[in-house]
């Protein structure tokens, strides 16, 4: 609550209410900062009634949490948007409240912070990751331009690679992970029934290379490849190199 003197001076007033004559309201306030103000008003040109105030105060908790899922939903259709590259092993997305403290966590970002971040023994964000976010916050809000486009943070370890996109929405922040796995070495595929240049091909499918792709690498037609592919599927007893994939993964234990 604001006492009505103190309201009248304010930049709210001045330059919402006063344009519309009205001398009274109410707020429930959801995002502030310097050049952005996003809230929930019921203005009065007499007094506003206790009536007005109880509503507020009643829906404000409802609101507050309809203004998150719709910044939620936000960023899941910018992360399903976003494209990734052929040797992408998944994805995993992380919210976090604007004191980083993590309010969702996916399967797939659990999975992807164990394996690069082994010493994680909290469920709090590692100090790796705190830290390019604080730097990349304080990058943005020192901007006196359109700020640059934020680069994400990529981690390399043991031949894999993350890279980490920061989403920033209205009192949440967002961390797309997106897992790529290194090239197979085709000799940890011997434990499946193919030949040595099927096991090679099947490495280079498992990695996301296409057909035409592989025959350069090998030296070979993009039509040769395509007969290779058909033997090693019917000996896999798979249908489709999604499935051979999953085959060379599980062989070589990745």
């Amino acid at each position: 609550m604001q006492p009505v003197s103190q309201f009248l001076r304010s930049a709210l007033y001045n330059e919402v209410y006063r344009p519309l004559g009205m001398r009274d309201g109410c707020s429930l306030f959801l995002y502030s900062r310097p050049d952005r103000i996003e809230f929930l008003g019921v203005g009065q040109h007499k007094q506003t009634p206790d009536a007005h105030r109880d509503m507020l105060v009643s829906v404000s908790a409802h609101v507050r949490q309809a203004f998150r899922v719709a910044h939620a939903t936000s960023a899941l259709i910018e992360m399903a948007a976003m494209k990734s590259g052929p040797n992408c092993a998944g994805r995993g997305l992380i919210a976090m409240d604007l004191n980083g403290t993590i309010t969702m966590e996916t399967a797939g970002a659990t999975k992807a912070l164990e394996k690069f971040f082994p010493k994680r023994t909290t469920h709090g964000l590692p100090e790796e990751l705190a830290q390019w976010i604080s730097r990349s916050e304080k990058t943005v809000r020192k901007a006196t331009d359109v700020p640059d486009v934020r680069r994400p943070l990529v981690i390399e370890r043991d031949g894999n690679r993350l890279i980490v996109h920061l989403l920033s929405k209205p009192e949440q922040n967002f961390m797309v992970l997106e897992e790529h796995r290194g090239a197979i070495d085709s000799g940890t595929l011997s434990s499946l029934p193919l030949t040595r240049r099927e096991s090679e091909i099947l490495a280079y499918i498992a990695a996301g290379k296409t057909n035409p792709e592989i025959g350069t690498i090998l030296g070979i037609s993009s039509r040769t490849v395509s007969k290779h592919v058909e033997h090693i599927l019917g000996r896999l007893g798979v249908e489709t190199r999604t499935a051979a994939a999953a085959c060379a993964l599980e062989a070589a234990n990745i």
